[in-house]
């Protein structure tokens, strides 16, 4: 027991320490058909930016991102992109601002289908302001703004509409310490009554 409350108290002194050198936004998502999970995306990687006659768009590439989750009776992982698209006005047969995580997955067959790629979409009028960003925008209004695709190995795929994309606020260095030091201290106060007792 104390050597666990010891590793934990040292754990978050550790990560109150100082910054770390891989940083990782953490997000979780779920949507219709049973499908839930999360990802991350690698902080340190900067987007690759472009910039032409139609708007600016973001790539974040890295082989430190990771995704994993269920869909059904599915289970996935892989490695996802984001693609990040902030047009000036409409173009291009209509195409919109979006913030897309595509992802190359591998997982189990079931019933004869192999997961091969997942797509996270968010879509917003050209018009929006939609900043190259982790943090991903409000969709639009219609139901298609805010959907997925989960393909399979023999090429077909299915679609449905996303219910939650949320990028999860990472610990606080103040919240690590609120639970770090009260621990410290009593593992302090057990060590001194353990030697007063002997």
């Amino acid at each position: 027991m104390k050597r666990a409350l010891i590793m934990i108290a040292m754990s978050v002194l550790v990560l109150c320490g100082g910054p770390s050198t891989a940083r990782a936004a953490f997000y979780t998502f779920s949507g219709a058909n049973e499908l839930a999970g999360s990802f991350t995306l690698d902080e340190n990687t900067p987007f690759s930016i472009t910039v032409d006659m139609f708007g600016t768009s973001g790539v974040l590439m890295s082989p430190l991102n990771h995704i994993s989750g269920v869909f059904g009776a599915l289970t996935f992982q892989g490695t996802p992109s984001l693609f990040v698209s902030d047009l000036f006005t409409p173009c291009c047969g209509g195409a919109e601002d979006s913030w897309i995580v595509r992802s190359n997955i591998t997982g189990p067959t079931v019933n004869g289908l192999t997961p091969a790629m997942l797509n996270l979409f968010i879509f917003r009028g050209a018009d929006a302001v939609t900043p190259i960003s982790l943090i991903p925008p409000a969709p639009g209004n219609s139901p298609f703004d805010f959907q997925y695709t989960f393909g399979f190995t023999d090429g077909s795929f299915t679609s449905g509409a996303l219910t939650t994309l949320t990028l999860v606020p990472e610990p606080s260095t103040v919240t690590l310490l609120t639970f770090g030091l009260p621990i410290t201290a009593a593992l302090l106060r057990t060590r001194r009554t353990s030697a007063k007792i002997h």
